[in-house]
């Protein structure tokens, strides 16, 4: 898991979003002032809500274009779990937070790759995945 991810709050401009996502090459964590993870700002999210729409990307704030809605998980989750729950919904990346909310970091498949090297039960379940699904062909 990254621990290091940098969050924005609801209310930070884009452009204070597109630095953390220039810095940390993915994804940004949207928490609010308790920590809590509101929701998750993806390139994407960037390119369908803001630039196919129309809009002018220096009168919104994270939480105009934030996706709310997403599977997260929790810090203790097995690593197989985690990998079955990214198949299934073919995610790339899923936040870990507490039971309360808190955001506590991100899993990515580049995380659970290079677990993968020294975990044969992590190999396995990753295995599964694409034996039963197309999953890594939805990763482009």
């Amino acid at each position: 898991m990254t621990r290091q991810a940098r969050t924005v709050k609801p209310g930070s401009g884009l452009r204070e979003v597109a630095w953390r996502m220039k810095e940390d090459r993915g994804p940004v964590p949207v928490v609010d002032e308790r920590g809590r993870l509101r929701g998750l700002i993806t390139e994407r999210d960037l390119i369908a809500r803001v630039l196919a729409e129309g809009r002018a990307p220096e009168s919104l704030h994270a939480q105009d274009v934030m996706t709310d809605e997403m599977e997260t998980v929790r810090p203790h989750e097995t690593l197989p779990a985690v990998i079955m729950l990214m198949g299934r919904h073919r995610l790339r990346r899923v936040p870990v937070v507490e039971r309360d909310g808190q955001f506590v970091g991100i899993i990515s498949m580049a995380n659970l790759a290079t677990r993968a090297e020294h975990d044969e039960e992590l190999r396995e379940a990753l295995h599964l995945i694409t034996e039963r699904s197309s999953f890594w062909r939805h990763l482009d």
